[in-house]
């Protein structure tokens, strides 16, 4: 039994085109939409697509983030329909229903993987390297690993997933995968309590890897098959303001240092310090364009 979570924030138009694309797919037993307590009227244009068995349109009771929205559709995936797999998707992506087989086959082949994630590309093609990545050891790692420009000097552009990482020619193990297409174990991700809901946004699938690596869970991309992410439903189009989306980003950022990274509170003085530092630095940069 295989359930896709698709969580939606007055973004009807999206979603509904995504369904109507996956809709018709034999490998999906069920379609959950999660409408994230829009504003607009989602609920009721979305609500239009449960006419098919096959779909279930629900509303949280509250916009607790994206990591709360997705719980709550797997939490009906696995307690109403038993779902071993669960597909967690954003809506603005295009996926063939034979990558999905692929995932799934390979899932089955390889018992010891939790969750896996075909390449990401952009709108044009182009695959994108964050759509896997390694998870830090350190505070101080995560922190550079998460800023780019200190990103840049210290890990000189650290590849997100190594390709010698491989248990065969086209499945390549990692620790942390892009939120925008994944397929995990229903158990596994039941387990660990699914996504922390403490962080309403950013570094969700971050702190996801970080909880099935402590029950010593692996994750993978697989390399023969990609998916499209055309970002239209994209953060910076539910949070217009480029101000709000870095105070969310620098709360999330935060919160992961402090409970997973057991950082101080003077410790947290001192990144939201470098934090500053570097953000001038990089706003410098884009104006003189220098390297």
């Amino acid at each position: 039994m295989i359930s896709i979570v698709i969580v939606n924030y007055n973004d009807w138009n999206t979603t509904v085109s995504f369904v109507k694309q996956i809709e018709s797919y034999s490998i999906l037993d069920h379609i959950i939409i999660v409408d994230n307590c829009s504003t607009d009227n989602s609920f009721v244009m979305l609500k239009k697509l449960a006419i098919s068995p096959k779909i279930d349109v629900i509303k949280s009771a509250q916009n607790g983030g994206y990591g709360m929205g997705n719980n709550v559709g797997v939490d009906l995936a696995y307690k109403k329909y038993n779902s071993e797999y669960v597909i967690i998707s954003n809506s603005d992506v295009i996926v063939e229903e034979k990558v999905v087989l692929s995932l799934v086959k390979e899932m089955e082949n390889n018992k010891n993987i939790s969750a896996m994630a075909p390449v990401m590309c952009n709108s044009k093609g182009k695959e994108e390297p964050n759509c896997a990545w390694k998870l830090q050891s350190t505070k101080w790692g995560f922190f550079a690993f998460n800023t780019p420009l200190l990103n840049r000097i210290v890990n000189k552009n650290l590849k997100f997933y190594l390709q010698n990482n491989s248990v065969d020619s086209n499945i390549v193990q990692t620790e942390a995968i892009a939120g925008s297409f994944f397929i995990i174990r229903t158990e596994d991700f039941m387990q660990v309590g699914g996504f922390d809901e403490k962080i309403f946004l950013y570094y969700e699938e971050t702190v996801l890897g970080i909880k099935l690596k402590q029950i010593n869970k692996k994750l993978a991309i697989l390399k023969n098959e990609k998916f499209i992410h055309n970002h239209s439903s994209s953060i910076s189009k539910s949070y217009k303001s480029k101000f709000k989306r870095d105070k969310l980003l620098w709360e999330s950022k935060k919160y992961v240092l402090k409970a997973y990274y057991d950082s101080t509170d003077i410790e947290l003085v001192l990144f939201a310090l470098l934090r500053n530092i570097f953000g001038l630095i990089g706003l410098v940069r884009a104006l003189f364009v220098f390297e």
